[in-house]
Parts: C-alpha cells; sequence; structure tokens
C-alpha cells in the first residue's frame, strides 16, 4: 500500500485485508511508528512512544492470523490511549509533572479489552493538564497542535487523541469525556469522536475528574470505525458499578433516511426550557462561604504542582461553599416520563445540556478530584 492508502484508510478498510494477510500487523505497524517519528515533533500529540513493544505485538498479532486465530476487525490494527488510561508498565502522567514519573500498576479495563481484540497499543496521547480543560495548551509537556495548521489548538482535553487520528498517526485512539472532551478536539480536528451514553464503558483504570459524567470513548477516521472499537470496549466489568449491562448493534447499511431524531420540544424554549435554567444559573448564587482563600498554589513548596490554569480552576473550586453547589448545580436531570412515546419512536434523541429549572432539583456531579 501507498502513503496515500494509508493516510486515508479506515479500519473497516484494513481489517479485512489483514484476516486475509494480505496486509502485514508489523508493516502497518511500522508505517505508524515511522509517521509518528516524522510528525510528533511539529504536533506533539504522543507523550510516550511503546515502539519496541509496538513491534512485539504487531509480530504476534500475525503469527495468530497465520496460524488461523483471528479476532476480530481490530486485530493488528494500532492504536493509542489518552494518557488518563492505565496501562501496566506504563507512565500515566495526566498530563501533569506531579505524575510525570508514576508508573500503572495495571491496565484499564477498556486496555485489557483491546488486547483482547488483538489490537496493537502505539503509545500514549497528549492532554490538557488533568484533563481539566478544552485547549491541550499544557505547561509541564508543551502543547499539543491542530494537525490542519499547527498554529492552532486540537480543543481538549482529548487533544492528541484527535490529532494523532486527524494525523494518521494512529489508526484510532481513546479519549474521555466529561464537558466535551472527546466531542471538542474531534470537531476542530475533523474527526469522529464518540461520547457513550453514561454507563456504557467502564472507567477503571482511568483517573476520576467527575464521577458522575466521565465517559471513555473512540476517536476514529469514521462512524463505523468507533462502532467497531466500541463494540469492543462496551459493557459490565464487574470493576466500575456504573457500567450496565446492555446490547450494542450497528448496521452501516441503514439508510439515514430511515433514522429518526426525537427531541423534546419544551426544552429548547429559551421562556420556559433551559435557557431559563442557563439563566438562574448564571444569576444565581455566588461564590461566597467558601474556605476563605486556602488556596493551592501553583508553585514554590506546594505539593500540587499544577500548571496556572488548572492551579486557578482547583482554588475556584474551594472557594465554592457546599450551599451554593447545592442551589446552582442541575447537571444531567431526569428527562421526565420514561414511558413517553418519543422512546418507542426515536433511535436517538437530541437534548441541551440543561433542563429547565424546577423546584426539585437532581444533583448528578461530583467534582472529586482523585489522584
Amino acid at each position: 500500500m501507498s502513503d496515500h492508502d494509508f493516510v486515508t484508510a479506515s479500519i473497516s478498510d484494513l481489517g479485512p485485508l489483514i484476516h486475509e494477510r494480505k496486509l502485514s500487523p508489523v508493516e502497518i505497524t511500522r508505517w505508524h511508528l515511522d509517521r509518528i517519528s516524522k510528525l510528533n515533533g511539529s504536533l506533539n500529540a504522543f507523550l510516550t512512544v511503546l515502539a519496541d513493544e509496538a513491534i512485539i505485538q504487531a509480530g504476534t498479532a500475525q503469527n495468530e492470523i497465520a496460524h488461523g486465530h483471528y479476532r476480530g476487525a481490530l486485530h493488528g490494527i494500532p492504536i493509542a490511549l489518552k494518557d488518563i488510561i492505565a496501562v501496566k508498565g506504563v507512565r500515566m502522567t495526566c498530563g501533569s509533572r506531579i505524575l510525570g514519573d508514576h508508573l500503572s500498576t495495571r491496565d484499564a479495563t477498556v486496555v485489557g479489552r483491546l488486547r483482547e481484540a488483538g489490537a496493537v497499543l502505539l503509545g500514549t496521547l497528549h492532554l490538557h493538564e488533568f484533563a481539566w480543560g478544552a485547549t491541550s495548551i499544557n505547561p509541564h509537556f508543551g502543547n499539543a497542535r491542530n494537525p490542519w495548521n499547527p498554529d492552532r489548538i486540537p480543543g481538549g482535553s482529548s487533544g492528541g487523541s484527535a490529532a494523532a487520528v486527524a494525523a494518521s498517526m494512529a489508526m484510532a485512539t481513546l479519549g474521555t469525556d466529561t464537558g466535551g472532551s472527546v466531542r471538542i478536539p474531534s470537531s476542530l480536528c475533523g474527526t469522529t469522536g464518540l461520547k457513550p451514553t453514561y454507563g456504557r464503558v467502564s472507567r477503571y483504570g482511568a483517573m476520576a475528574l467527575s464521577w458522575t459524567m466521565d465517559k471513555a470513548g473512540p476517536m476514529c477516521r469514521s462512524v463505523e470505525d468507533c462502532a467497531i472499537v466500541f463494540n469492543a470496549i462496551y459493557g459490565s466489568d464487574g470493576r466500575d458499578e456504573t457500567v450496565v449491562d446492555a446490547p450494542f448493534a450497528w448496521n452501516a447499511h441503514v439508510p439515514l433516511s430511515s433514522l429518526k431524531i426525537g427531541y423534546v420540544e419544551s426544552e429548547f424554549n429559551p421562556s420556559t426550557g433551559s435557557g431559563q435554567a442557563l439563566r438562574e444559573r448564571r444569576g444565581g448564587g455566588g461564590r461566597g462561604g467558601g474556605l476563605g482563600g486556602r488556596g493551592l498554589g501553583g508553585g514554590g513548596g506546594s505539593p500540587f504542582n499544577f500548571g496556572n490554569e488548572t492551579s486557578h480552576r482547583y482554588n475556584l473550586t474551594l472557594s465554592v461553599s457546599a450551599r451554593n453547589l447545592l442551589n446552582n448545580v442541575n447537571y444531567a436531570p431526569p428527562i421526565g416520563n420514561l414511558n413517553s412515546p418519543i422512546f418507542g419512536t426515536s433511535n436517538a434523541l437530541a437534548g441541551p445540556p440543561f433542563s429547565s429549572g424546577s423546584a426539585n432539583r437532581r444533583i448528578d456531579l461530583q467534582m472529586l478530584f482523585s489522584f
């Protein structure tokens, strides 16, 4: 295959060639490692490259396939992971110098499942410090850059994950999404990202930012590739109790014209729906109460050596009282009647991030910063 073929190919393109032994996992892995060597200096998408390990894994996949043991669409496919997901024996920095020398002692569930699927791990990827931002500007490891224009940001916090796919440095990547960290960089880099529904993919072995909002999902070149990766990682593992066992079915041949997206009309009404709730959130409550300036600085003798931006955000969380948090946080409230016909007549449900402001507010956010 030519360079152009590799650059534009998807998993669904290469998987059958690998299966039929027309394309070697070692060949495709070496091509991607060479691509990383050429481009990472300017894009800074990878924080750790596992070149030797990747070649060994590719050789194992090639040998298995040659002996008739083909594991499926990800067998021999080079992938990479956001550096917030644990890989046994590999450093996991979470984008911060605080964990600059931390070595993971176990594989995250999603890593174990990708290994079982026969994927080849190329390395770990750049991110906004502790996934707490949307730019991937990082004071510790330098800034990740957008492959379409290196003077632009790739978005974040999974900026390296999107940049690596857009630049054909990996066939697929994993990111995490709390408030847009898969969707934002996918949009800015022109890739396809899937933020799974909460409770579909185990977060075991991934750093927690917000326990009730964190999701791990694939970032790829196509919707079908995202479906292939998701099919390998979803489902209960007995370690993340939020994960439910629910089936997943993907049919790439269903015409889009046959699908219907439903929405709750009142939620899009700026005077009665989420617009009103958003105005209430912005107008209600203040910063008061709090811990009286007991902030955690970003340098000097502080044991919390955050970069300035993350330090500022952490200090803000300390200045918000529990009363104000309870009065103002209204994330992911119930849609209402789950027996509504809309669920039976729609393939997907669209809605804004905030619901109408009701007296009975549901708290679905825990900003618990876990190391």
